[in-house]
């Protein structure tokens, strides 16, 4: 008898709005406790990845252009991150 190996995929949705808050910004996605201090955030175990988003804010862009920036999807694998926060 043949054994199939299943091997799970798994991953995070991300979504935001590029100009939510006025600035460019840093999503971090963690397995397990997020430490309180986030100088530490780049260097934690915990940390599976991050998703970073750009935006353009200077004052000789158009009206046009300052209001665009609409919704922003992403996706992060995160099997191995789990696999080697599990200790596999």
């Amino acid at each position: 008898m043949s054994h199939k190996q299943v091997i799970q995929d798994w991953k995070v949705e991300i979504s935001c709005i590029q100009r939510e808050i006025g600035e460019s910004f840093s999503v971090f996605i963690f397995l397990g406790d997020i430490p309180t201090d986030p100088t530490r955030w780049w260097f934690d175990p915990a940390l599976a990845g991050t998703f970073d988003i750009y935006t353009y804010t200077s004052d000789n862009t158009s009206d046009d252009h300052k209001q665009g920036g609409g919704d922003l999807f992403s996706y992060m694998v995160l099997s191995f991150s789990i696999v080697r926060f599990c200790g596999y």
